[in-house]
């Protein structure tokens, strides 16, 4: 029905001859939308990429009708506008086609739209590591940046330069970079950052290995990025503690704040940095000994990245620390373990995650029997439940029958007013019940 009457309000604008002024209004709009969205920062916040999202229909028809009326600049300056949502939200393979056409659209005029676009593109770049072009591309933001004088734009290209040289090694240029994007970002026009040029000298430090001095960075970001409601700087902070605390051999923190990063990222929708998250608690659950989890979360990140469609963030030990667990476990039981954690969702996966952190930086003591009014078999179960098992494997360990377990799982939630089972085994773990 809606589609019909959209035909007819088509038709209807046709017949008034008011088809172009009308599709004109509405690029119109698409432009202003992502240009607010930018000036005001909200391409940090879920609202702002929730908004892009909702609106994706109209910007793209927005791009088509301007590339298809000539409008290169217009068309190059809401697609620079939208790369970032496009990235945080993958929508890498469809940002490139519209970027590349918007740029093969023109003879490579100097403007700041065409420079914006460049910037744009090499971001997409970064799912498949092609960290050559990328620095081609922005190599040619530069120029044009120093060329038509614009400022926001060059210094928007020298941090994205600085960001390259962070994914392949190049730590002092990476730190360069974030000095000099970190000094200059206050002078910038509307919808530069300085959170980025934060999190660039922070994460490059931290590589170098000052931990003193990549503490102090990532906690800066950490205020910097509460206090302005910087969603996507929150989750790069916490990340990177993680990271320093994982360092510093304290695997409850890392694991706790690798469990914070991921629920952050989750809000804002970027399902690649989730997974990386999730590798970090899986990594931190291993070095408490929690093997089964971790493995479980290993696999559930596997899973979300193939069907998201990008490639694991590098981690050295990633691959020994899956055959260390494997061995240990065994092949049957890790195969069971593991296929359990790859049929996970994304919210179940946040979920174990979440409730593993709580877990094991929970105070230790042993809780009350009838808390909640649970039995001692509910507790039990519910135990296992937490530790991720199925009806199945919760069944085989109890040696009780999964009906059972199905029917004790029904009652635990119940008890504790949870509407799932993974809402039950947070509460659980929050109220210290087993």
């Amino acid at each position: 029905m809606l589609e019909t009457i959209r035909e007819y309000g088509l038709e209807q604008l046709a017949a008034g001859g008011e088809m172009e002024a009308s599709a004109g209004r509405h690029a119109t709009w698409c432009v202003s939308l992502a240009e607010q969205i930018r000036r005001t920062g909200r391409l940090s916040q879920r609202g702002g990429l929730v908004t892009l999202e909702a609106e994706h229909a109209n910007l793209r028809a927005a791009l088509a009708w301007l590339l298809g009326r000539g409008e290169v600049t217009a068309a190059q300056h809401l697609a620079g506008l939208l790369a970032e949502f496009w990235m945080r939200h993958a929508h890498w393979a469809e940002a490139e086609i519209w970027l590349e056409r918007a740029l093969e659209a023109d003879e490579g005029e100097p403007t700041a739209a065409r420079a914006e676009a460049l910037v744009g593109l090499n971001m997409q770049l970064w799912a498949r590591d092609d960290f050559a072009r990328a620095d081609q591309l922005l190599d040619e933001a530069e120029t044009i940046a120093r060329a038509v004088d614009d400022a926001g734009v060059l210094a928007y290209a020298r941090l994205h330069q600085g960001y390259i040289a962070l994914f392949r090694g190049d730590l002092e240029l990476a730190l360069a970079r974030g000095e000099e994007s970190l000094a200059t970002c206050d002078a910038v026009p509307q919808g530069f950052s300085c959170n980025g040029a934060f999190w660039l000298l922070a994460r490059a430090t931290l590589e170098g290995g000052d931990d003193d001095r990549a503490t102090e960075l990532h906690e800066r970001l950490l205020a910097s990025a509460r206090a302005g409601g910087d969603e996507i700087s929150l989750a790069n902070a916490h990340y990177g503690l993680a990271l320093l605390a994982e360092r510093r051999g304290e695997p409850r923190s890392a694991l706790a704040g690798f469990a914070e990063a991921a629920v952050v990222c989750r809000g804002f929708g970027d399902r690649s940095y989730v997974t990386a998250c999730i590798d970090g608690a899986a990594a931190a659950a291993v070095a408490l000994g929690r093997l089964e989890p971790a493995v479980r979360l290993f696999a559930a990140a596997d899973a979300l990245r193939a069907a998201v469609g990008v490639a694991r963030f590098p981690r050295y030990d990633h691959e020994q620390m899956v055959a260390a667990a494997r061995a240990a476990l065994g092949e049957e039981r890790f195969a069971t373990v593991w296929a359990s954690g790859a049929a996970l969702s994304l919210d179940e996966t946040i979920a174990a995650a979440t409730a593993l952190a709580h877990l094991v930086t929970s105070p230790d003591g042993d809780p009350p029997t009838v808390a909640a009014g649970l039995t001692a078999r509910e507790r039990e179960v519910l135990r296992l439940l937490i530790d991720g098992l199925a009806d199945k494997e919760i069944a085989a360990a109890l040696g009780i029958a999964r009906r059972t377990v199905s029917s004790h799982i029904e009652t635990i939630r119940a008890k504790l007013d949870a509407p799932s089972r993974t809402a039950a085994a947070a509460i659980a773990v929050r109220d210290h019940l087993v």
